[in-house]
């Protein structure tokens, strides 16, 4: 194929006939295909300058016509994308090692084989006639009216007269939208205002706020929803579909009838910060100072006793925060697999710890904060843990607040590191009732049921919250439950027993979290909360220091901050031997879409095209109820992951997650945020900082 190209007309060679360009500038004059072909090779083409950037830049190019091709030329990356009767072709670098379809041009496959995954990162065409809302502002920039934007989604026009809409006022009655027809593949705004509108536009009687929704109905039935919460439409932004519109909401910049455009991931970062939490008053948004003193003596008693009964014995502490002073509060070891190994000649400021205000003076807290969690990680940061921990909260799962601290010992030098909140009564009275109960799942146990005793449960699961409302009889008869009711008895009680729909975002976010540590994994990491008003069980997520493929290291995460030689030190890009080495799984061939880099030198890798045409990204492995990801045998996962409606449910949920956390960048602004809380510190050093986030970053990706 050569190119010959002016500003208005572009023409091109292809094998011995040359094809004029019909229309230089409009992507709406396409000749000599139907307009359902039209609306696919564009949806398409869309979905490739979304999947690879690196590939199709600058995005949004025109589409053209040369007689029966329908084309899109990149002069960033000077790669053309083209359809014609159903094939898609290229040329250009990108496609150098594709097979050849005479005259340079380069065979791609058929645009069938990639109907699933355009549809999956929702820019799917709906067959016959369908609308959807596309965005929505809230709070205009300058002070304007708010507004949103519907599409024509389908394949047929549709009259926006025969739909009604409504915002998330209950009582607001259904408002039918003016009598426009709307083309396929078009927008129009429609302002949300009981004011004036501009001359020749369009407006419903009621306004948008902070945390509001828009509801399309047709014929008194719901069609579309789009719903945002506080923060997720701030002023001078939109909600809406992103990458494509059948996509999920997420942070935009405002686009008013033209496709939607990401906001930045710094822009995405800033709003998250408003939303991240605290440990007591200790805000996530700072590096808190953390410095202890206690008697020497003591400590070398504490750590004896631990290395020869596993007790963990309690030492009283001077304890500073932020300037303020604490005396006779109470310090115990922290932790199972990250205190292996622990010697007397380990750095105490690497060693993780419970810290309690109340435990030796009655009613002594930190501003209303009775304990914290000073946390192990086998990293320098522990970003991978507190990225973990705030995407699990974003999925509506029950978990805990994180903060970076500057942490000494004795006078020692300060080390970087994460406290959380620990699940206590507190904790339980913040995230779920103070009438519950909450039980830990113990590294020494399981979910077996070992009868009706008690006594049988200990060193199983303890009792950390709720002791007044609620003894372990509960829970044994829930144990009892999963583990001998048959699977019909299964079937139909658990979900009067379980929260299975937290659950299953619970199992889903294991997986995207790549947390093989979890309810299944060999520490057994979990808490539930009983209530007793529904008589059921939630999970709770603990222990997320493994998050993001970090490894553990022999003896467990190092809690004293040595390595065995051959392992590299925190955060230095080195990993175990045998361990699979930067982050998430690929498929081994071709970069992750959307990630750095473009492909490999020399085009897309030989032997054909990849099956389904361009490239996707590697996923992770999935659960089959025998083990899970962890490797684990925990029955409940099990017998969960076992059913095929509860499985379905599952993956139904981690689709809908890998949309809302990781293709809504909302997991890239968490990591940027923390990287920057990280950095401020002053205790990471630029390299070790950037290779943690290099590990982590290609999840999101």
């Amino acid at each position: 194929m050569k190119i010959i190209d002016s500003r208005y007309r572009l023409k091109v060679a292809i094998s011995a006939t040359v094809l004029t360009v019909i229309a230089a500038g409009s992507s709406a004059a396409v000749l000599a295909q139907s307009e359902e072909e039209t609306l696919r090779a564009n949806a398409l083409f869309n979905w490739a300058e979304y999947a690879y950037p690196q590939l199709f830049y600058p995005s949004g190019a025109t589409t053209v016509v040369m007689s029966e091709y329908m084309v899109r030329h990149y002069s960033g990356s000077e790669n053309y994308l083209g359809v014609k009767q159903g094939t898609v072709y290229g040329y250009g670098p990108a496609f150098s090692q594709m097979p050849d379809a005479g005259g340079d041009i380069r065979y791609v496959g058929k645009v069938e084989e990639f109907a699933d995954v355009v549809s999956a990162d929702g820019f799917g065409i709906s067959n016959g006639k369908a609308l959807r809302i596309s965005e929505a502002v809230a709070k205009d920039a300058d002070g304007g009216p708010d507004w949103f934007e519907l599409y024509a989604s389908g394949l047929v026009p549709v009259l926006l007269s025969d739909y009604q809409v409504r915002d998330g006022a209950d009582d607001r009655e259904l408002i039918t939208l003016p009598a426009v027809t709307l083309n396929p593949g078009e927008y129009i705004v429609i302002f949300a205002t009981e004011g004036e509108v501009p001359v020749g536009q369009y407006s419903v009687p009621f306004k948008l706020s902070s945390n509001d929704r828009v509801q399309l109905y047709l014929a008194g039935e719901i069609l579309d929803d789009l719903d945002w919460d506080d923060g997720e439409a701030p002023q001078g932004y939109s909600f809406g579909r992103y990458p494509g519109p059948q996509s999920a909401g997420r942070l935009l910049l405002p686009t008013p009838g033209n496709m939607n455009k990401a906001a930045p991931i710094e822009d995405v970062a800033g709003v998250l910060a408003s939303k991240l939490g605290a440990v007591g008053t200790m805000s996530s948004l700072e590096v808190h100072a953390i410095s202890v003193n206690f008697d020497e003596t003591d400590y070398v008693t504490m750590i004896n006793n631990y290395l020869s009964s596993s007790e963990k014995t309690w030492i009283e502490a001077d304890v500073e925060i932020d300037g303020t002073l604490y005396t006779q509060v109470g310090m115990r070891l922290k932790g199972n697999s990250s205190l292996r190994g622990i010697t007397l000649e380990d750095n105490p400021a690497t060693t993780p710890w419970l810290i309690k205000f109340d435990k030796f003076i009655d009613g002594q807290d930190h501003n209303g904060l009775e304990e914290f969690v000073i946390r192990s990680n086998a990293s320098a940061t522990a970003i991978n843990e507190a990225v973990a921990l705030d995407l699990m909260q974003l999925a509506g799962l029950p978990s805990q607040d994180a903060i970076e601290t500057s942490f000494s010992v004795n006078g020692g030098a300060a080390v970087l590191r994460l406290a959380i909140e620990h699940p206590d009564d507190e904790w339980m009275k913040k995230n779920f009732s103070s009438t519950g109960a909450l039980y830990k799942a113990e590294s020494t146990g399981n979910y077996s049921y070992r009868g009706d005793d008690p006594l049988a449960y200990e060193n199983v699961f303890d009792q950390e919250a709720g002791k007044a409302n609620a003894d372990l009889s509960p829970l044994i008869d829930f144990l009892k439950f999963i583990n001998e009711a048959d699977d019909a008895a299964f079937k139909a009680g658990l979900a009067n027993r379980l929260d299975v729909d937290s659950f299953a975002i619970y199992l889903a976010m294991q997986d995207l979290l790549d947390n093989f540590d979890d309810i299944d994994g060999p520490g057994n990491n979990s808490y539930l909360y009983y209530s007793p008003e529904a008589d059921q069980f939630t999970i709770v997520p603990w222990d997320y220091n493994l998050a993001f493929g970090q490894q553990m290291l022999p003896g467990g995460a190092p809690g004293n901050g040595e390595f065995p030689d051959g392992w590299g030190g925190p955060g230095d890009g080195a990993v175990p031997p045998g361990a699979p080495a930067g982050g998430p799984p690929v498929d081994g061939a071709v970069p992750p879409r959307g990630g750095p880099g473009g492909l490999p030198t020399g085009g897309l890798p030989t032997g054909g095209v990849p099956p389904g045409g361009f490239p996707t990204d590697g996923e992770f492995p999935p659960r089959d109820g025998a083990g899970g990801f962890g490797g684990g045998s925990n029955i409940l996962a099990q017998r969960f992951l076992a059913d095929a409606e509860w499985n379905a449910l599952y993956v139904e949920k981690q689709t809908e997650l890998r949309s809302s956390l990781y293709a809504s960048d909302q997991a890239s602004g968490l990591l940027l945020l923390w990287e920057h809380i990280v950095r401020s510190s002053g205790l990471v050093e630029e390299a070790v900082l950037s290779s943690e986030i290099q590990r982590i970053s290609p999840y999101f990706e």
